[in-house]
């Protein structure tokens, strides 16, 4: 089975964006990381911040894409919902992914999987059976020793085949993606030891960082998160999140999230490794309501890795 890795990222991920790509990249035929040059709350992005980024992993293709927000259709943003832009990443990265590709892994740059777990598991889960599968994950707080009771699964790997744009641009984003196909599929996938091999660090953050996350992402409007966030960082952690409410554990963490970590500043070399999609290949992507644009993929680049 050959596995696409399709990563969102902003650089409000940066401080996880190696953990990711490095385990990626055992287990992947193609790591694609798509990135706006905007936040999706319309904000700009920091370009300075992601031409270092785009530098620092030659082994990956970057998939740099203009913010079009304010091109799209009502009805279409309607259908789709707030998480419109998350969802319009995996999009671009389904459409860009290599012919001979048979699954394809959504990650957020948050989430980092234990790769030798993972590769263990390809060995004997059924995968082929199967049109789409959820896997099992941890999820943090604060801080990468604080670890969730409750685990996850907003991990999805779906066949490349059963995927269209049709099944990628439904509101839920890759919920919606999970739930659309028609083949087999199943939730809660866990390694050998029935335990989760993702570990999900959406929240372990400093608090500018959490702060810039609840006010550009695709749940912003949903309640008052800023205040939520001043009154977590007014305190040390109590043991108790505000987005679920989970109870935590202390663990020896499998990554140690260095919440101080900045983008380094180098020298920028020759970025073969960034595609910069067009206006016009988005307007394909999206097809419904730019049909001047069609057809409706854009060609594979011989210059993608």
């Amino acid at each position: 089975m050959k596995i696409a890795s399709v990563i969102n990222y902003c650089t409000n991920e940066y401080r996880f964006l190696k953990s990711c790509v490095d385990e990626a990249l055992k287990f992947s035929e193609q790591v694609l990381i798509t990135v706006c040059d905007h936040f999706f709350d319309g904000s700009s992005e920091d370009l300075n911040a992601l031409e270092q980024t785009f530098s620092e992993f030659p082994n990956c293709q970057f998939l740099f894409y203009p913010y079009i927000l304010d091109k799209v259709p009502r009805k279409l943003l309607k259908k789709i919902g707030d998480n419109f832009c998350c969802t319009f990443s995996r999009a671009i990265g389904f459409s860009y992914t290599k012919k001979d590709i048979d699954y394809l892994l959504f990650l957020d740059t948050d989430e980092i999987v234990e790769s030798d777990k993972f590769n263990n598991w390809l060995k004997v889960f059924p995968l082929s059976q199967f049109d789409a599968v959820k896997l099992s994950n941890y999820w943090y707080f604060r801080e990468s020793k604080y670890r969730a009771k409750t685990w996850e699964d907003s991990v999805v790997m779906v066949r490349k085949k059963a995927l269209s744009r049709k099944t990628l641009l439904q509101e839920g984003d890759r919920f919606a993606s999970f739930n659309h196909v028609k083949g087999k599929t199943k939730r809660h996938c866990t390694g050998e030891d029935n335990c989760p091999f993702i570990h999900h660090y959406s929240w372990v953050r400093t608090k500018e960082e959490m702060l810039r996350k609840v006010t550009t992402w695709g749940h912003r409007k949903e309640r008052n998160w800023v205040d939520l966030v001043e009154e977590e960082f007014s305190r040390e952690f109590n043991g108790i999140d505000f987005i679920h409410g989970y109870e935590f554990e202390e663990v020896d963490p499998f990554v140690k999230i260095d919440v101080e970590k900045k983008v380094q500043k180098k020298s920028i070399s020759d970025k073969k490794n960034v595609y910069r999609v067009t206006q016009k290949e988005l307007f394909a992507i999206l097809g419904k309501g730019f049909q001047r644009f069609l057809p409706l993929t854009p060609p594979i680049r011989k210059n993608l890795i």
